[in-house]
Order: structure tokens, then C-alpha cells, then sequence
């Protein structure tokens, strides 16, 4: 962009050329967005869409509502009712209990802890199955009682003697 000045004298053009020069550095400097910027902003919109409440007491909240419990033989067990369907096999494979001891997005993750539960649990084959939600729970134990259910449960490190992928193992019920 040039403009033609006229009738002004040479140090008067150099003052303009300094101050147009100055107004585009500071232009370029002065606003600077950065991650931290947007992770501020973020947070402070999201306490005041919340009410005030912090981000740890909402995710201490939200973990509680997932965790679903039950009273089984005097202890408590995370126990979900939902839907879910064999990933390799018959529907009619999957027991009314079943103690999940992963979760996976991929069905090659799934499978692969899977069989490795498998080369070690011999008393009764490990599966696969899939919620409405595409999760890939292995199961590596189904039993037809909750009881039954929580005892393994309770147990459960010493029985497959492996490092469970999960923190909690939990018991996946299957609605009939």
C-alpha cells in the first residue's frame, strides 16, 4: 500500500513511515494467542457453566455415577446391567454374569487379551463381547449367578495370575 503524500517535507514522511512502521509491530506482538491462553479461558468457562463447582469435584462426581454397585454376599461390587452382544461365537455363549476384566475401543486389542487370558485360565474359556456402544469387553469368566460372580471377583488376581488391564475389574450383567 503506497500513498503519494505530497506538500509534506522529507523528516515529516520519515515520522509517518516510523509510526505506520511502530503501529504494525505492535500489531503483530501485542496479541499473541497461545495454548495457555485457551486452556484458561476454557476452564473459566467451564467452572462458570458448572455453577462454581471445581473440575476435580466433577469428575469425583461423575466417577460415582458410573460406578454402579451392588450388594452381593454382604460386599459391595461394581455390577452393570446393559446389553451386550458375542463378538465370536453364539449370543447363547454368554452367561448372565460375567466379570470384565478389560475394556477396549479395537476388537484386535480385545482378542489379543483375550488369548492371553486363555493361555492361562484353563477352567473356562475367556470371550469377547460388544456394547451398543462399540466397547469391547473381555470377559474371563461368565457364571450364571451374581454370588458366584462377586466370589471370582474377589479372587480375581490370584486366579488368573496376571496383571488385570483394568483398576477395577467389575461384573457385567447380561438382561435375559
Amino acid at each position: 500500500m503506497f500513498i503519494k503524500i505530497r506538500n509534506i517535507s522529507t523528516t515529516m514522511k520519515n515520522y509517518i513511515l516510523l509510526i505506520i512502521a511502530l503501529a504494525a509491530f505492535m500489531g503483530m506482538t501485542s496479541c499473541k494467542t497461545n495454548e495457555k491462553n485457551y486452556k484458561a479461558a476454557y476452564d473459566k468457562a467451564v467452572v462458570k457453566q458448572r455453577n462454581g463447582i471445581d473440575s476435580l469435584t466433577i469428575a469425583k462426581i461423575e466417577k460415582e455415577n458410573n460406578a454402579a454397585t451392588a450388594i452381593v454376599k454382604g460386599d459391595s461390587v461394581r455390577l452393570i446391567t446393559e446389553f451386550a452382544n458375542m463378538v465370536d461365537g453364539k449370543y447363547t455363549d454368554v452367561k448372565r454374569f460375567n466379570v470384565v476384566v478389560a475394556e477396549f475401543k479395537q476388537i484386535f486389542n480385545a482378542r489379543s487379551m483375550r488369548d492371553r487370558i486363555n493361555s492361562i485360565q484353563k477352567d473356562a474359556p475367556a470371550y469377547v463381547v460388544m456394547n451398543n456402544k462399540r466397547l469391547y469387553y473381555v470377559i474371563s469368566h461368565g457364571f450364571a449367578t451374581a454370588p458366584e460372580a462377586a466370589d471370582y471377583l474377589k479372587n480375581i488376581k490370584k486366579r488368573l495370575k496376571m496383571e488385570v488391564p483394568l483398576e477395577y475389574p467389575w461384573i457385567l450383567e447380561v438382561p435375559r
